[in-house]
């Protein structure tokens, strides 16, 4: 059976995992947010400093370009979350981490398998597999 050996909660941190910045929102002189939105790919979440640097906007939209060879060899798009640009990063990833786990704040598991049959049971939700 799975066992949790520990976890840890952060609280409610945003870090992008591309630079590890927090990525302070910026306003512009009449307060508009001029670094909203981000994206998460997969597990990962990507401020939209990163975004506007590895090109997944265009024209300042989201832009599916960059991971078009990803698609064509099998990543799913739905894996592929866009965050709103009206919003900070922070923002966004709170909401996304609420929707997603129930919880804004960060939190890391250690858990540990008799077998790597009983690993993949439980990356794929065979609750059946999983001990607390």
């Amino acid at each position: 059976m799975a066992q949790e050996i520990s976890t840890t909660n952060y609280g409610e941190i945003f870090i992008c995992d591309y630079c590890n910045s927090e990525c302070s929102p910026r306003y512009d002189d009449d307060g508009v947010l001029t670094n909203g939105g981000g994206v998460v790919i997969g597990s990962y979440a990507v401020c939209p400093d990163c975004c506007d640097q590895y090109e997944y906007y265009k024209d300042g939209k989201p832009s599916y370009d960059k991971f078009q060879e990803d698609i064509d060899n099998g990543m799913r798009k739905d894996s592929i979350i866009w965050y709103d640009r009206n919003k900070s990063f922070a923002e966004n990833g709170r909401e996304y981490r609420i929707k997603t786990y129930g919880t804004p704040d960060l939190v890391t598991s250690f858990v540990s398998f008799d077998s790597d049959d009983e690993f993949f049971n439980y990356l794929n939700g065979d609750v059946n597999d999983k001990e607390k």
